[in-house]
């Protein structure tokens, strides 16, 4: 039995092939709008680091500004000679005071250059130093915890991206694999078929050749000679030459057929193998469709990942910032209450 391609009525489907490459340009469209994305983002995340990078600079100037501010104004005071060439110096002193109550001129209660708050500074000073040093410590280690904390999340997430990708390849592998498995089933039946059609083939070839050997050994003209065939030729009668005609006539014809079914099922042939060569690209590009799917939504899951990590590192720069400058402030505060003492007083 042969196989034909006109009565099997496989046939293009155009409209698939329009859909193919309708979904390819939509594909390639979506693609150029994810690079086009990530390049946004980029300028975006640049901009925001040049940004950060100016307002950390600009911080960092407000810092050594207060600090040389606080240096001038709060630091060792400068010698001044002229206060001992000034013949008031002792009426301007005011009255030594114990406890807010003034003291007589000669009750001899405070001395020059004693400072009776010191202890209480010290101590002040040694409480807020200590408290300091316990808050520092507490954002340390919330500090650290926070980043174990993103470290694990960034962990988790990899692995989950880890396995999606040998999940997404490991489908890819499975669905190579079924279609190397029905590319060979379907290669192995065609050439099944082939092998048969190419056996009746011959076997048609064989039977005309015999049943052509068969009529020459029949005819009454095989052993003789052009002239002898042409004189039993007119010899014969008008019956016998018409039937050679007609035997002559329908061996031509059954010829020609041959020729033309031959001419066919090399045609039916080409067109199978063309079918062949349609059906293997459509399945490879379905392939790659799936794959470009796949690696579309595996980048889309890392995007997603980058924005978490990006908006978390914008959560801890912000808290590190804040606990920085309340750090700071407390620091300040700390060593004005340290350089400020009481003026000595005379008896």
């Amino acid at each position: 039995m042969r196989f034909s391609m006109a009565k099997s009525g496989i046939s293009v489907d155009k409209q698939a092939l329009d859909a193919q490459l309708t979904e390819k340009k939509a594909i390639q469209a979506k693609l150029k709008e994810v690079d086009d994305y990530f390049a946004r983002q980029a300028l975006e995340d640049d901009k925001h680091a040049v940004f950060l990078h100016k307002e950390q600079l600009k911080e960092q100037r407000q810092r050594q500004r207060e600090i040389t501010l606080h240096q001038s104004t709060q630091g060792k005071p400068s010698t001044r000679e002229w206060d001992l060439n000034d013949p008031h110096m002792l009426r301007k002193d005011p009255l030594p005071r114990i406890e807010g109550v003034p003291c007589a001129v000669s009750s001899l209660q405070q001395f020059e250059g004693e400072d009776p708050d010191l202890m209480e500074r010290r101590r002040a000073q040694a409480q807020q130093n200590h408290r300091w040093m316990q808050q520092q410590i507490a954002e340390k280690n919330l500090k650290k915890q926070r980043e174990q904390e993103i470290d694990m999340l960034n962990h988790e997430r990899t692995e989950q991206l880890t396995h999606k990708a040998w999940s997404i390849e490991r489908s890819i592998a499975a669905n190579r694999a079924e279609a190397a498995k029905a590319t060979a089933e379907f290669n192995k039946k065609l050439a099944q078929q082939k092998r048969m059609e190419n056996t009746a083939a011959k076997e048609h070839d064989t039977m005309c050749s015999l049943q052509e050997i068969q009529n020459m050994l029949d005819s009454d003209l095989l052993n003789e000679t052009n002239s002898a065939q042409r004189q039993a030729l007119k010899t014969l009668g008008e019956e016998k030459l018409a039937d050679v005609q007609i035997t002559q006539a329908l061996q031509r014809a059954e010829k020609v057929e041959r020729k033309k079914q031959d001419r066919i099922e090399s045609l039916a042939e080409a067109r199978n193998d063309e079918q062949i060569r349609r059906m293997s690209i459509a399945l490879e590009r379905a392939r790659a469709r799936q794959r470009r799917e796949q690696m579309v939504a595996l980048g889309r899951d890392r995007r997603q990942q980058v924005e978490e990590a990006l908006a978390t590192k914008r959560k801890a720069q912000e808290e590190d910032r804040l606990h920085t400058a309340t750090g700071y402030s407390l620091s300040l505060g700390s060593s004005r209450l340290g350089g400020t003492t009481n003026s000595a007083v005379p008896t």
